[in-house]
């Protein structure tokens, strides 16, 4: 007797296999999100001042920052994320976390400097599950459907 793979089984399959990258964008954002809290609730605070602002002309801007740590020595952070129109201008005062032992690892005290990234990995591991999800239920459906007709044009043939 010939063996057959069954539709349901691969079906399946490919849910877990497309599962997987969503899995992983959502693990890779719930750790980074955990370490990026930690980092900040141990963090010590300084009031920066942005000194310029990169990027601009059409496109979006960074601020650079300056500030001072607790013993005095004046630090600069470039951001890596940029807005656009900006979010600050040259000579607002900015909260400043950085880390005590390096105070030049630093970042700027707001959620979107925080958290962007985080937030952005679930958001698209969200989505991969309500896709896959959604394909999964329509799959199943359908697998449904085809199984129930032709059990009832089984029915029909048989004497």
């Amino acid at each position: 007797m010939k063996n057959k793979s069954s539709p349901k089984g691969c079906i399946q399959l490919v849910c877990v296999l497309l599962v997987l990258p969503g899995l992983i964008l959502a693990t890779t954002g719930i750790v980074w999100w955990q370490g990026t809290y930690r980092w900040a609730r141990n963090a010590a605070h300084a009031e920066g001042v942005v000194i310029a602002l990169t990027g601009g002309n059409g496109s979006s801007s960074s601020p650079v920052i300056e500030y001072s740590d607790a013993q005095g020595q004046q630090h600069i952070y470039r951001t890596v994320i940029g807005t656009n129109p900006s979010a600050y201008s040259v000579g607002d005062k900015v909260d400043i976390l950085y880390e005590q032992s390096r105070p030049a690892t630093a970042a700027i005290n707001h959620w979107l400097f925080l958290y962007f990234f985080p937030i952005f990995l679930g958001g698209f591991a969200v989505v991969n599950f309500m896709v896959v999800g959604g394909l999964y239920v329509i799959a199943m459906l359908i697998f449904m459907l085809v199984r129930n007709q032709e059990n009832g044009a089984a029915e029909t043939t048989t004497p």
